[in-house]
């Protein structure tokens, strides 16, 4: 049952506050971001907090982020964590592309 802890969930995904996107189980997406420092966050809608990544970001490169739901009573928080070029090719293999 483990895998099935906050399948419902599809918390929006933001780059310094804008919503790019959400995590959805199975899919991927791209966002564009300009160079500089940047902040990945993921707010919960049933707990009080945001998780967060600080990147930083160089112009023309591609950074890889992962997202996965954070264990707690009702589906948590999404975390959200910096991933290599490797991991992430193999990993979006079984991922849709985004609608």
């Amino acid at each position: 049952m483990a895998t099935l802890f906050g399948h419902g969930q599809r918390p929006d995904l933001l780059i310094d506050g804008v919503r790019v996107g959400r995590s959805v189980p199975g899919e991927r997406f791209t966002a564009m971001a300009s160079p500089g420092h940047r902040v990945v966050s993921s707010p919960s809608v049933t707990y009080s907090g945001v998780m967060t990544l600080d990147v930083d970001v160089r112009a023309g490169e591609t950074i890889y982020v992962r997202t996965s739901m954070g264990a707690a009573a009702w589906g948590g928080l999404a975390n959200v964590e910096l991933i290599d070029e490797v991991t992430a090719t193999k990993e979006m293999r079984t991922l849709k592309e985004a609608r």
